[in-house]
């Protein structure tokens, strides 16, 4: 069974970059207010403590997302499970999956992450988009739901099949 997460690191930078930006110049500020360059008192060094509590916040939430998301192929299923406080399991039959993309944007480039896409027939856009995935581990997960859905399709349906009935 193959199976993949999105980066706990990856997801930080794709979601609360702007946070760590102003955490960067907070700091820079009460550099410069220690120095004695300005004098803007305990208000610099409160908003400083609010920074550093939400750059923290977000990396916890980044950590939790990481642990709580979850892809993953058997035989003929995709299964994509996610949830902190509530878990949330959906499992999609390799024959109903009719498009699969990788996106990157030049910002993923940089961070090697991609969004992982999977659309199934009977359903309008994508049914199941998961972000921050690592890029190489997705392209293998990728190139492994194609086989398997190659393999499927070769593999002549059984008579008496949940398939094979459900078409009739």
């Amino acid at each position: 069974m193959e199976m993949i997460k999105p980066t706990p690191s990856g997801f930080f930078m794709k979601k609360y970059w702007h946070l760590l930006v102003f955490l960067i110049f907070i700091t820079i500020l009460n550099i410069l207010s220690l120095l004695g360059s300005f004098s803007l008192g305990w208000i610099l060094f409160i908003i400083f403590g609010i920074s550093v509590l939400s750059v923290f916040s977000g990396w916890v939430h980044s950590k939790l997302h990481s642990e709580a998301t979850l892809l993953s192929i058997t035989d003929d299923e995709l299964v994509h499970q996610t949830g902190i406080l509530s878990m949330q399991k959906k499992k999609i039959p390799v024959h109903k999956i009719t498009d699969s993309s990788i996106r990157r944007s030049f910002y993923d480039k940089i961070l090697n992450l991609c969004s992982i896409n999977f659309s199934t027939s009977g359903s309008t856009g994508y049914e199941i988009s998961i972000i921050a995935m690592p890029y190489n581990e997705a392209e293998l997960f990728h190139d492994e739901l194609h086989r398997l859905i190659r393999t499927r399709m070769k593999r002549p349906v059984e008579k008496n099949s949940p398939e094979n009935i459900l078409e009739e």
